[in-house]
């Protein structure tokens, strides 16, 4: 995966021209770093304030050292803004996929699976959900390697604290996820939910880089869910217990139009077992993290590469 992540951009100076570039001391030799800009913003109960999520994810990442997870160097204020110092990262998946059209083998999409799951788990034993799952999300280093970025709306995961005892009010907020990537339970206005929210945008990732393209790709939200009925049969009782509950519910009735398994009709039985168990609308029936990774997938052929 490094010699064709290198092929695709080795001409690319996009975020070369971005960077700011930095005597390393440790190394004894020029470097790049990347630098992430917020600023101050008026409000009108405090002279000024930074949006709160800059400051989430500057917690996140101080954190979270992980080889999939950007590192972060620094931080500094300037004027009326903070600056975010962090490693420097030559691209992304969706970069890779979609603007440079990479055309990547089962060995290359086993380990960029691989590499994304192993992060996710990280971030999962420590309770940690990061509700924003897709491949603009996940930078590459020059060497291959796949790291999670933009923890804005990550949060902790506690399942006694869903619910404010005194005010029965939802603790959870349901604008999360990208649109292509947002699990049914969200469109559905779903304010309690768990880590199978990162689990069907890993799925949904996995599809992507495998056909070169987004599989649900909604024009809004209803569509979102149209565009998913279309594939995995529509929301009903019988497949999603509880499911009509849910507060913004609506009955669809779509027909199947291209399912899983004509959709990955060229891959093997495992890749298919495994997406199928990622992208399920029920989502107390869907993998965790750690049943991915041991999957027979990860150990059948093609080996990662």
């Amino acid at each position: 995966f490094e010699e064709i992540f290198q092929n695709q951009f080795k001409e690319n100076d996009k975020y070369l021209k971005e960077e700011v570039k930095t005597d390393s001391v440790e190394e004894g030799k020029e470097s790049y770093v990347a630098i992430k800009k917020s600023k101050w913003r008026r409000m009108d109960y405090l002279k000024h304030s930074f949006n709160f999520s800059t400051f989430k994810e500057i917690s996140f990442l101080q954190e979270l050292e992980h080889p999939n997870i950007v590192k972060i160097r620094d931080i500094f204020f300037k004027d009326i803004s903070i600056y975010v110092v962090l490693e420097y990262m030559v691209g992304d998946l969706h970069q890779l996929v979609h603007k440079d059209k990479a055309s990547l083998s089962p060995s290359h999409v086993k380990y960029i699976m691989k590499e994304i799951l192993t992060g996710l788990q990280f971030m999962h034993d420590k309770n940690i959900m990061h509700r924003d799952l897709k491949p603009g999300n996940l930078l590459i280093s020059d060497k291959g390697e796949i790291r999670y970025a933009d923890f804005g709306i990550a949060r902790y995961y506690e399942r006694e604290m869903l619910h404010d005892k005194e005010t029965d009010s939802a603790q959870l907020t349901r604008n999360v996820c990208t649109r292509y990537y947002k699990p049914p339970e969200i469109l559905y206005g779903a304010n309690e939910y768990d880590f199978s929210v990162d689990i069907w945008g890993v799925g949904c990732i996995m599809a992507e880089i495998t056909l070169g393209r987004h599989l649900f790709q909604g024009e809004n939200e209803l569509d979102q869910l149209n565009k998913i009925f279309s594939t995995l049969g529509n929301a009903v009782e019988d497949n999603w217990p509880g499911v009509s509950e849910l507060p913004n519910y609506i009955e669809y009735d779509c027909e199947i139009q291209e399912d899983l398994d004509t959709l990955f009709s060229s891959q093997t039985e495992d890749f298919i077992d495994l997406i199928k168990n990622m992208i399920i609308l029920d989502p107390s029936k869907r993998f965790t993290v750690k049943d991915a990774l041991e999957h027979k997938y990860f150990t059948s052929e093609p080996p990662a590469c």
